[in-house]
């Protein structure tokens, strides 16, 4: 089963706020990337979320790049 959702553009472009500044912050901040990474017992890394926020990110029609 599959659901379609739309967004209204100007709700969408809202919607990749978070993501966008949670990759930067990740992408800009070694403290902040190490935190994540005991945070989650180094099952998953800085690089793999900053991954799927880019990947959401361009889902929703943003800005998804990785060094941004």
């Amino acid at each position: 089963m599959t659901t379609t959702v739309t967004l209204d553009a100007a709700d969408a472009a809202d919607a990749t706020e978070l993501p966008e500044t949670v990759n930067d912050w990740l992408h800009h901040s070694t403290d902040a990337a190490n935190s994540y990474q005991r945070f989650t017992l180094g099952l998953h890394t800085a690089s793999e979320l900053r991954a799927d926020l880019s990947r959401f990110t361009h889902l929703l029609g943003g800005n998804n790049q990785l060094d941004s």
